[in-house]
């Protein structure tokens, strides 16, 4: 059996974040997230100089929507931006097995090891205090 994404009708769709005290960058997932909006995202990260900050991501709210094609190119272009400026650990936090699945391939095309998955935010925030 399949799970259906339905994100809340109240929240707007996108992707935002910011910088906590701590230095992590705190991002938001909301309504249907595709494959252009995690790369405008990766964008607006860069702009705001924070790639080689922790990020922790907040997806339990969304509806993700990408294909294997797309999980597969997202992690190509995060290569290949690691090959040019460091990047932050980033721990996402999944609400639903479709999102968590789709994280986790993710997770399997990336290289890096410093990317993981969990269910709630109070693991993903442990992983995160625990890096070197």
């Amino acid at each position: 059996m399949s799970e259906s994404c339905q994100p809340s009708q109240e929240s707007a769709p996108g992707i935002h974040f910011a910088v906590d005290a701590l230095g992590v960058v705190r991002t938001t997932f909301e309504g249907t997230v595709g494959y252009d909006q995690l790369v405008l995202h990766l964008q607006a990260r860069e702009r705001a100089g924070v790639l080689a900050q922790p990020q922790l991501v907040d997806a339990r709210e969304a509806c993700i929507v990408l294909s294997t094609a797309d999980v597969q190119a997202f992690a190509e272009l995060t290569r290949g931006l690691r090959l040019r400026t460091p990047l932050g650990a980033t721990a996402v936090v999944a609400g639903g097995d479709l999102g968590y699945g789709i994280a986790r391939m993710y997770g399997g095309f990336d290289d890096s090891e410093r990317f993981a998955v969990f269910r709630s935010i109070a693991e993903a925030e442990a992983w995160i205090a625990g890096l070197p």
